[in-house]
């Protein structure tokens, strides 16, 4: 007899074709978050309960809004394990939203469908891991917003609503807008350790690997603040990034993603008020400012989200960040994430993005805008210091807003070359007093230098060329002198003209007329004698245009001199000066003795152009110029009563009071006269 003909044949299909006569869902978690699929809009839904009786053939699974009932996932046969009472099951595709409720049903008995009650969502998880301030990001409170729909939580053993504290909101709140999709949060971060302890195989990384697992078994980012304790250890760049890019490998490779799929967000440390506190040094702390902005180039699928300079510590509390700090954190790591996502543009870090020497006291500095479009404060910024020794000591900058992406600082006089360096933000404690911050909603800080720039160095130092000098025409109030040949005609010139003589009158006027092209320019006055009191010597300057090859000069005088007067001239190529306003300039006079000086301020790779007169007429006396710098007596002729002489110093240094003496070689009491001005 067949076996499915005989009693033990009926009895068995019986039992097969058997439905269950009872069947129960367990509900989901109140306010769980299942992670949407990679790259994808929608996500896996799962459920479990158990049945009697007969054996489902299969579960099928409906997902409903909770605000109006619609049916975002229709009935749909699961995946999942049935057997011994219990049934576990997930449909895919779900599209991203909430609130949700399930139905569940036996697909062989689907009148005792059931019902779930409690709301859940299809969405971002993300992870917030490091130490203490990130920690705090789901504690501390400072009048936090309200929590936004489609937020919620998992503190460690169940789903929550999202804790009262303003960083997790706002980085929650931030990014459910910015994308409408619902987003959650955990936090596996520990206090006051360095990245070695949050590694695999440690307790942290086992801890937040379980809080994972029973959140949702999966996640999209992790959200990243650390690098205190490694301050305080001096780990290396090269170590810590290492060990980064490690812990992000092996948390998305235990959990199915890729780095792509999962990227982590770091960003920048704040400051520790009031002395190290035992995080390291200056040095160690802008070392570990750096490792974190170089993570965003060195390690795969790793974003510089936001500097923290400007993060408040918390009162009494030297290091860790007050409640509306930690809200400014959130909001500059939900910009990012959706940026990244592609529901925003423009990320809230933004950069120095170049420097350039400007002349022996200013250098620009220009930023490239991440998020704004311009800047605040215009005048009092702090933080920037300026070196002229590649670094070996620094000097204090003034910086102030000369347009929507330029600074200028100024300073003591430095090297204009290579071996100038600026910084911002150096070290664990600058002055943020005047902290950059852009003008967009998130009133980001502009990131640290942690390093050294290199400003562009001017390209070439300024040198003097001496002309000629010789004999004026005419004696009276004004005089002349014509065809002057001046060098370098090829490019625009700064002509510097000196006007001598052994007579007490005083330079007032001096028009150039420029050759071949017949343009006339007012020459300005630099620096003169006394009128009446001393000899003539005094300096005028000029920019003659491309293309001149000869001068002619017409200088009047506040009185007639009665005698002929001497003029010489000197050019620098203007493309060589950062400015053709003179740094400074000095006049002296005495009525004994052969020697007269002056002082004038010079600034780092300047020059100083020098002129004198004395009332010697001893035949071969003759004028040098000595100092402070090396000077070139360029021409030195007796005429008309007295003695006359040009001289200049090229590649001059950095100095407030420089010293610049005339000395004639008659030694004999005459009366003499020095001018000097310094151009860079």
């Amino acid at each position: 007899m067949p076996l499915l003909s005989s009693p033990q044949g009926r009895t068995l299909l019986a039992k097969r074709s058997a439905v269950p006569t009872a069947f129960a869902l367990t509900d989901i978690a109140s306010g769980r978050l299942f992670q949407r699929s990679a790259a994808q809009t929608s996500g896996p839904v799962s459920a479990a309960g158990t049945y009697t009786g007969g054996t489902p053939n299969a579960i099928e699974l409906q997902v409903l809004k909770v605000s109006d009932n619609s049916v975002v996932k229709d009935w749909t046969a699961a995946s999942g394990s049935i057997g011994g009472g219990a049934w576990s099951a997930t449909v895919t595709g779900v599209p991203q939203g909430g609130s949700y409720y399930v139905k569940a049903r036996p697909a062989n008995a689907p009148g005792l469908a059931q019902t779930g009650a409690n709301p859940f969502y299809v969405g971002i998880l993300i992870v917030m891991y490091g130490q203490s301030n990130m920690l705090y990001m789901s504690s501390r409170a400072a009048s936090p917003p309200a929590a936004a729909a489609g937020t919620t939580y998992f503190n460690g053993s169940a789903w929550a609503a999202v804790p009262a504290a303003n960083g997790v909101r706002e980085l929650l709140n931030g990014l459910t807008a910015a994308t409408g999709c619902p987003c959650a949060a955990l936090n596996g971060a520990i206090a006051g350790v360095p990245i070695a302890s949050l590694v695999k195989g440690q307790t942290a990384y086992i801890n937040l690997a379980a809080q994972i697992a029973a959140a949702s078994g999966d996640f999209e980012f992790i959200v990243w603040h650390q690098g205190e304790g490694d301050s305080a250890n001096g780990t290396s760049q090269a170590t810590y990034l290492a060990a980064l890019s490690q812990l992000h490998s092996d948390l998305v490779t235990d959990f199915g993603r890729s780095k792509a799929q999962s990227p982590i967000i770091v960003a920048g440390l704040a400051r520790v008020e009031g002395g190290a506190g035992g995080f390291g040094n200056d040095v160690s702390w802008d070392a570990m400012e750096r490792t974190l902005l170089d993570g965003a180039t060195t390690n795969a699928s790793t974003y510089y989200s936001h500097s923290n300079r400007d993060a408040v510590m918390f009162s009494g509390d030297s290091v860790h960040w007050d409640g509306t700090s930690c809200g400014r954190a959130g909001k500059r790591y939900a910009r990012t994430i959706s940026t990244i996502l592609g529901a925003t543009s423009g990320y809230p870090n933004w950069h120095i993005a170049s420097s350039a020497v400007v002349d022996g006291t200013t250098t620009t500095v220009d930023v490239a805008h991440g998020l704004g479009t311009d800047f605040t404060p215009t005048s009092g910024i702090t933080g920037f210091e300026a070196s002229g020794d590649n670094g070996a000591s620094w000097v204090a900058c003034t910086a102030v807003r000369t347009s929507a992406t330029r600074i200028t600082l100024t300073h003591a006089s430095i090297a204009t070359n290579s071996s100038r360096k600026i910084r911002y933000q150096y070290g664990i404690n600058p002055d943020v007093s005047g902290a950059v911050l852009d003008n967009s909603s998130l009133a980001a800080p502009l990131d640290n230098s942690a390093g050294n720039i290199s400003p562009t160095p001017l390209a070439a130092l300024p040198v003097i060329t001496f002309a000629s000098a010789a004999q004026n025409t005419g004696n009276g109030i004004t005089q002349t002198r014509t065809g002057i040949t001046v060098p370098g005609g090829s490019e625009a010139l700064l002509a510097l003209i000196g006007v001598h003589g052994a007579v007490q009158v005083r330079a007032s006027t001096c028009s150039v007329t420029a050759q071949p092209s017949g343009t006339v320019i007012a020459a300005t006055l630099v620096d003169t004698n006394a009128a009446n009191a001393d000899r003539l010597a005094g300096i005028f300057q000029a920019v003659l245009p491309s293309g001149t090859t000869s001068i002619d000069l017409s200088i009047t005088y506040n009185t007639s001199p009665f005698v002929t007067t001497r003029s010489s001239v000197s050019t620098i190529k203007a493309a060589d000066l950062s400015s053709t306003t003179p740094v400074g300039s000095g006049k002296a006079a005495t009525i004994t003795g052969n020697t007269v000086s002056c002082t004038l301020p010079t600034s780092a790779g300047g020059v100083v152009f020098a002129v004198s007169a004395e009332e010697t007429i001893t035949g071969g006396n003759t004028i040098s110029f000595s100092g402070t710098e090396t000077y070139a007596t360029r021409n030195t002729a007796i005429a008309q009563g007295g003695t006359q002489a040009v001289g200049d110093a090229s590649n001059t240094s950095a100095n407030a009071s420089s010293t610049v003496t005339a000395t004639g070689s008659a030694a004999v009491s005459v009366r003499s006269t020095i001018c000097a001005a310094s151009w860079r």
